[in-house]
């Protein structure tokens, strides 16, 4: 019964690491930023610089070059604008999901809070990607 044993134990080993690496892959893959970390990102930088910082806060680059991930559980997709010498000079943050107009009042309130708390100098604008709906987006300068 010893080869019994010792295989029941390394098969319950095999599936503690299993279910530890799985804990880990996902913590990764839902990694998280919050609105004060995302505003301690400096974005007068190369457009590789800022990629390189937002990837190491958990962002994702698709194939096309759009940069996504969350700030406070809200998915958002940044893009930006380039001086003549190459630093990025505005950066965009648009909220991806579209609100209705109560909802979105409601998030532009709670945005301009935010904002305030911050000191930077960010301003609002409005996306109607569909009637009725609208998304918050945030302009960094």
């Amino acid at each position: 019964n010893y080869p019994t044993e010792l295989l029941d134990i390394l098969l319950f080993m095999k599936k503690l690491f299993l279910i530890v690496a799985m804990a880990l892959i996902t913590s990764f893959a839902s990694a998280q930023i919050t609105f004060e970390q995302f505003n301690q990102i400096n974005f007068k930088v190369t457009p590789q610089q800022l990629t390189e910082q937002l990837l190491s806060k958990g962002f994702v680059q698709n194939n096309s070059g759009v940069i996504t991930g969350q700030i406070n559980n809200i998915d958002v997709e940044i893009s930006f604008t380039l001086s003549e010498n190459g630093v990025i000079n505005q950066m965009q943050v648009t909220e991806l999901q579209a609100l209705e107009v109560e909802n979105f009042n409601q998030r532009v309130r709670e945005v301009v809070g935010m904002i305030d708390e911050s000191g930077k100098d960010i301003n609002l604008q409005k996306d109607s990607p569909q009637p009725g709906k609208a998304r918050v987006i945030l302009i960094y300068r």
